[in-house]
C-alpha cells in the first residue's frame, strides 16, 4: 500500500460537503477515497438498493425450488437473471488495495 502524506485542501459550501458525504456513502466509500476516486476521473457507482438484496434472495429460493424439483432449465435462467443484475447493479468494489476506502480526514 503506498503511502499518503501529501494533503490537498480546498473550501466548499455546507451543502456541497453534505452533498460529497452523502454521494460517499451511497459508494460505499469514504470522503476521501470518494474524493480522490473523482479526482482521477472515474465516477464511483452507487450501491444497489436494498430492495436489490431481498430481489436476490427470492431468486435464489426460486432457483433452489426448481434445481431440486429437476427443473433444471428454469433454474439455470434464474442463475443467469441473478448474475446479470449483479453485474448490472453491484459495484466491482468500494476502495481499492492502495488503501482507497479509508477516510483521511477522520470524518
Amino acid at each position: 500500500m503506498k503511502e499518503k502524506k501529501v494533503q490537498i485542501h480546498f473550501r466548499v459550501t455546507e451543502k456541497e460537503r453534505w452533498a460529497f458525504q452523502r454521494n460517499a456513502q451511497s459508494c460505499g466509500m469514504s470522503l476521501s477515497a470518494y474524493l480522490r476516486t473523482l479526482a482521477s476521473s472515474h465516477e464511483p457507482k452507487a450501491l444497489p438498493p436494498i430492495q436489490y438484496g431481498e430481489l436476490v434472495k427470492v431468486l435464489s429460493d426460486s432457483y433452489n425450488l426448481f434445481y431440486y424439483r429437476k427443473n433444471e432449465e428454469a433454474a439455470r435462467r434464474i442463475l443467469y437473471l441473478v448474475q446479470r443484475l449483479t453485474e448490472t447493479i453491484s459495484p466491482k468494489k468500494a476502495g481499492d488495495n492502495n488503501g482507497n476506502n479509508e477516510d483521511m480526514a477522520g470524518s
